[in-house]
Formats: C-alpha cells, sequence, structure tokens
C-alpha cells in the first residue's frame, strides 16, 4: 500500500486543507493511506469517520518547550508547551509513536534542540530523514546520517500545507494492523520523495493570512 507521512488539514492554522480534498487528492494518486500531523491540534474522529476513499491515521504535531514533535496513532489531543519529556510520555501514554521531524533544517525556528534531541534519543522511535519543505538537501542528509548512526527508523514526509504538496513524499510499505505493525513494516518501506519549490511553500504565508481574515 501507498501511503503519505506529515500531512497538515484545516486543523492546522496555516493549511486550508478539508479532509474530503485531501482524501479525493490522495485517491487520485493511488494513494490508500494518509498521517495526520496538524500543529497542537488533532482532527476530530466523528470527522475523520466521514471519509470512505482512505485511511486517516491521526497524529500531531506538538510544539513543546524545546521545538516540536509528532506523535502517530494517537486518541486525544495534547496540549503544546509542555516540556519534551512530558510530550513523549502523553505520547506514549496513548501507545502512539514519537516521530521528530525535520530535525536539523536551520531555517525551522521550532525545530527540535539537538541538545534534546540527543537527550531523549532512546524515547524516540522514527526520524524523518526527508522532509519536501526542507530547502538544503544537506539537512535532509544529516537527519539521515543521525538515524543511521542511532539505529532509528527511517520515514519521509510531505509537510504538505497545499494540495499541491500532499504527494510529494510516498510511502510504499505493507499493509499494517496497528501502529506496533506499522513501526516493524516501515522498516522495509520503499520511499519515493520529491522537493517542494519555494514557490509553493509561500502559499502557506497566504494560507495564514486568509484565515486570520476570515
Amino acid at each position: 500500500m501507498k501511503i503519505i507521512f506529515h500531512l497538515h488539514s484545516k486543523y492546522s492554522k496555516d493549511s486550508l486543507l478539508d479532509l474530503e480534498k485531501i482524501a479525493q487528492i490522495a485517491e487520485k494518486n493511488k494513494i490508500d493511506a494518509v498521517i495526520l500531523t496538524d500543529h497542537n491540534n488533532l482532527a476530530p474522529e466523528k470527522e475523520i469517520e466521514k471519509i470512505k476513499k482512505i485511511r486517516i491515521i491521526p497524529g500531531e504535531e506538538i510544539k513543546t518547550k524545546e521545538g516540536e514533535i509528532i506523535g502517530i496513532f494517537l486518541k486525544e489531543k495534547i496540549e503544546m508547551g509542555l516540556g519534551i519529556k512530558e510530550t513523549i510520555e502523553k505520547i506514549k501514554e496513548q501507545k502512539g509513536l514519537v516521530i521528530v521531524p525535520h530535525p536539523f533544517d536551520s531555517f525551522r525556528k521550532n525545530r527540535l534542540k539537538e541538545k534534546s534531541l540527543f537527550e531523549n534519543i532512546d524515547q524516540i522511535e522514527i526520524i524523518e530523514i526527508f522532509n519536501s519543505r526542507n530547502i538544503l538537501n544537506s539537512a535532509n542528509k544529516k537527519a539521515l546520517e543521525f538515524a543511521k548512526k542511532y539505529n532509528k527508523v527511517f520515514i519521509v514526509g510531505s509537510d504538505a500545507h497545499s494540495q499541491f504538496e500532499i504527494a510529494k513524499a510516498i510511502i510504499e510499505i505493507e499493509d499494517f494492523s496497528d501502529q506496533f505493525d506499522f513501526l516493524e513494516k516501515l522498516k522495509k518501506a520503499k520511499f519515493f520523495t520529491k522537493k517542494t519549490s519555494i514557490f509553493v511553500q509561500s502559499l502557506v504565508i497566504f494560507n495564514k493570512l486568509f484565515k486570520l481574515i476570515l
């Protein structure tokens, strides 16, 4: 099956994508499932249940005191602004998986601080080794080298905030039954990646302004 990780819907402040639109685009690209990672928010279960075309796995990109971390296979929203250790504990209380997004992208002020990354490495299952929005190739390369060094599972992310970005990073993986099976299958997955242009990324700025006007 084909899945997409790191995707922002209208439940993030910088995206206008509703779940139905995401499902339509995913279906058009023959995608079987998407992993939502809205900023400091979790798409409502009742809204996810309305989508029949594809499988939607709930997740959250959480801003901690030390930077951003992602939890997937979550059931409840985790509040922002907590310490990284407490946030990871809350993800694991829900039997979720802990992922570090874009760990070495120097252009992102909210990336997880390297000190916190190293201090909590034993509690982290997955490293995002490619992010389509990373401007510098070196950021992705460093993430891959780091994941290999610490024997962490790889994942690639579209980091999509608009319809033009959804299929930029695709994961081809065997079908899985739950989060633990997903983690095992991910170790043997194949990745297909493309970078997102700066022009497309600029759409996020307009999205934010548009949402402020609404």
